[in-house]
């Protein structure tokens, strides 16, 4: 009987399994991804959020490369970045030219219109390690002195998002002080003494952002006393660089020397949804240093920013804290289904702004922070 054929030998696992990776194109020729390939890295293509982040990619210009095996095959694409779906070091070892970001970064280069760096945030790159931290879990964190600029609105939100992705939870506006157990002082110099000593009596740690920053960074929760701003608050008292410390009795009735100019060289609109959610506006912007107008319809509201040439301000919403000097800035107050509906002609208007413009239209709890600062 004749032998049996020999099988041909299998092509080595690597041979076998591999296929090339996709390539989805951008649905427009705009937006801030405009030109920019983007890889999706170690991602389940069936999960809604990778479906989710390939549509917001390709909506805001850029291309999407993900799938292929062996998982690498995405690099042949020569990305400008690889997304990866959480945080911690990526498998991937050959490639140190590769660069990763976070869907965070994604999400904030969106929304503020912006090809941000990821440098910016230590949550837009994935990190030494896993999170959230288990150390954090129960802990609920303030954000404060960030002063009112249309840029510190934006970096608080940022803040926040860390918080929340190192496992802690952000402290609301209306929380009582027995449920906050860190505050996170963004600028040393515009914190508030009397809300610093309350913190103290109440043993609860003041620190710098820095703190957050090495949580991350180091992957495990830091010691507070390393971070506490007591001691560049003496510091800058001693140079007279904050606010006259006042005596024990007079400390209940005398501001901080910051919270009487903080808004001075702004023009505050208050819309009548935002004036009826809360009266005390008005007289919050005024003690702030601000001068304020209410309006009563889109028309008014359009009309004071084609006066004001809102569009193309310099620094709509910005400016120096304490300074009369140079344009007056405007601040919108209003509440979210207060904005114009697309069609409007003041949705026309808004659309000609620049992202970092369009900054200056921000809801009612905005001032209602920045007054609780003070």
């Amino acid at each position: 009987a004749a032998a049996p054929r020999k099988a041909p030998p299998a092509a080595p696992p690597e041979l076998a399994q591999s296929s090339p990776a996709l390539r989805s194109e951008p649905t427009t020729t705009t937006g801030v991804f405009a030109g920019v390939v983007i890889a999706l890295f170690d991602w389940v293509l069936e999960d809604a959020r990778a479906q989710t982040l390939i549509e917001s990619i390709r909506g805001n210009g850029g291309a999407v490369v993900y799938g292929g095996s062996p998982r690498e095959a995405v690099l042949e694409a020569k990305p400008v970045v690889c997304v990866v779906p959480s945080h911690g070091p990526p498998a991937l070892s050959g490639h140190t030219d590769v660069s990763f970001a976070t869907t965070w970064w994604v999400e904030a280069c969106i929304a503020e219109g912006a090809l941000l760096s990821r440098r910016s945030f230590p949550h837009f790159e994935p990190g030494p390690g896993p999170l959230p931290l288990a150390a954090m879990a129960g802990s609920t964190v303030r954000i404060t002195a960030l002063g009112a600029s249309g840029d510190s609105h934006r970096k608080r939100r940022r803040l926040e998002e860390l918080v929340e992705v190192l496992g802690a939870k952000v402290a609301q506006q209306s929380m009582r002080w027995a449920e906050i157990t860190h505050i996170v002082c963004a600028m040393p110099e515009l914190m508030d003494r009397k809300q610093y000593d309350a913190a103290c009596r109440k043993d609860i740690p003041v620190v710098t952002v820095q703190w957050l920053f090495d949580c991350f960074n180091l992957n495990v929760r830091q010691a507070e006393e390393r971070y506490a701003i007591g001691g560049l608050l003496g510091k800058m008292e001693s140079q007279g660089k904050s606010a006259e410390v006042v005596s024990q009795q007079t400390v209940d009735v005398a501001p901080a020397s910051f919270a009487v100019d903080v808004l001075s060289g702004h023009d505050v609109f208050v819309s009548p949804s935002a004036l009826g959610s809360d009266e005390r506006l008005p007289q919050m912007a005024e003690e702030l240093g601000a001068k304020v107008r209410t309006w009563r319809s889109a028309a008014e509201l359009l009309s004071a920013l084609e006066a004001s040439g809102a569009a193309s301000q310099e620094a709509a919403s910005g400016g120096s804290s304490g300074s009369t000097a140079g344009p007056r800035h405007m601040v919108v107050l209003l509440e979210s289904e207060e904005m114009p509906k697309e069609g409007d002609p003041l949705a026309a208007y808004i659309a000609k702004m620049s992202a970092e413009r369009r900054s200056i239209f921000v809801v009612p709890a905005w001032l209602a922070e920045t007054f609780q600062q003070r």
